[in-house]
Formats: structure tokens, sequence, C-alpha cells
């Protein structure tokens, strides 16, 4: 049993690479690969291990990369269209998962929320909902649930202080 566990492992650890290694390959707009080896690398993690912890956050980085469009699309996402409803319910529900396992710090999930609000592919309620997850999942840390509070707390003040009609003195 050891043995085949340590290949799994390893099996797992290698899909990660791969899927890494698509996003920063020059002239690949292979998402859907890289996110399909990131899922096999999660499917192939006990789920609250390290190694779970490690593909979620793949799994994450990969679905929130910055996709290589045509200059069409580009502009199109200049113009503030968010990203397809199934891309963002994909990041929803693995930042929700990211959230609530154990091995992964809330200060870690607190900034991936972060990094959702701070890009406008995204709607705006999606770094509110990871937070608001955030703080469910760590209730019974003092810590974490304050940080998660705290960070839902400057991220709607960030928003009304961009708010059209909102000039400070």
């Amino acid at each position: 049993a050891g043995v085949s566990e340590a290949v799994t492992r390893h099996r797992a650890r290698v899909f990660r690479q791969m899927a890494l290694a698509r996003l920063d390959a020059p002239g690949c707009a292979d998402a859907p690969s890289a996110q399909e080896l990131a899922r096999k690398a999660l499917d192939l993690e006990p789920p609250q291990s390290f190694g779970r912890a490690a593909s979620l956050r793949v799994l994450v980085a990969v679905l929130t990369a910055p996709r290589r469009q045509s200059a069409k699309d580009a502009a199109r996402m200049s113009d503030g269209e968010l990203a397809p409803q199934s891309v963002v319910d994909a990041v929803r529900g693995a930042v929700f998962e990211l959230a609530a396992h154990p091995r992964v710090p809330a200060a870690d999930c607190a900034e991936e929320c972060r990094r959702l609000a701070d890009t406008r592919r995204w709607p705006e309620d999606l770094a509110v909902e990871c937070l608001a997850e955030l703080g469910a999942q760590r209730l019974s840390s003092p810590a974490a649930f304050a940080l998660a509070m705290t960070t839902r707390l400057e991220l709607g003040a960030a928003r009304a202080s961009q708010a059209p009609g909102n000039a400070e003195a």
C-alpha cells in the first residue's frame, strides 16, 4: 500500500507541474487541458492531505489565470465583460473548497479572495462570497474568522470609495 500511495502522490505532483507549465508555455492557449491536468491531480489526492491543498491551489491558479486571447476577445474583456458563468462557478467551487481545507492557512484563502476582487473579470460579489465562506468554515478559529471579516470590510470600503459620485476630500 505504501508504494502505490507514493506513486499516486508522485503522479498528482506531476499533473500539478504539467498544469502550471501549460499556463506558462508561450503560445499555448490550451487552458482546458491545464484545467484537466489540475483536476486529475485533485482527484488523486485524499481529502484532507497536503497534496489536495496543493492541487486546489493549482486549480484556482489555472481557473483564474489570464487567458491568452485574440485582440477581439481582449478588447471585449477590457470593456468589463465578466468571465463565463461556468468559469465563475468553477472558481467559486474551488475557492470554497480551499477555504474549507484544514491544510490551507486562512491568510492564503483571504489573499485568493482579494485577488478575485482586484480583477474586473469576476463578479463583484464573488470575493465577498468567498470571504463569507472562509469565515463560515473557520468559525472555530477566532483569528481566521476575524481575518475573513476584516478583509470583507476592507473590500467593501474600497468598493465604496471607488463608487461614482464618491469623491474623497
